[in-house]
């Protein structure tokens, strides 16, 4: 990820979550440039916890093989990470969340950002920019964006 290296200087974790196996998260991380901690839950209790819905069958048809859009993104993104596995429960939407201390509860977090994948067309991610601006990093504008993420 474009952002770990600054992520590392403020000791961020950077930390996946996935329903897949062990066999999953391994290929997982080969196949893609994420260098974090990586947490598998078959079970989906952490996904449950944030409120982070799964898709019916149908809704996953519509985002996924009936968009024409969606299929060529894809398309083009999977000879970029020809080695990824993308094993684990295709109906469950994920997200991307920031915690960091709450000043107003010492020794409590807070949501400092939050890109719900449910929320947003498939093609689209989370803001990089905007992750790094919640956690106090001034912006580079070398980090990918996506102008519809949203902060809390």
């Amino acid at each position: 990820m474009a952002i770990k290296p600054q992520l590392d200087e403020k000791e961020i974790p950077l930390i996946g979550i996935g329903t897949g196996s062990k066999f999953f998260a391994r290929k997982f991380k080969e196949g893609l440039p994420f260098t974090g901690q990586i947490y598998i839950d078959p079970e989906a209790q952490a996904f449950k916890a944030k409120g982070l819905r799964r898709l019916s069958i149908w809704e996953v048809a519509q985002r996924f093989v009936l968009s024409l859009k969606t299929l060529s993104f894809y398309k083009s993104i999977s000879s970029k990470y020809a080695y990824s596995d993308t094993e684990g429960d295709g109906q469950q939407t994920g997200g991307v969340f920031v915690l960091g201390p709450d000043p107003s509860q010492p020794g409590k977090k807070k949501l400092l950002y939050t890109f719900n994948e449910a929320d947003h067309d498939p093609t689209e991610f989370a803001d990089t920019n905007a992750i790094l601006n919640a956690v106090g990093i001034q912006k580079d504008s070398s980090s990918s964006t996506s102008s519809s993420a949203s902060t809390k």
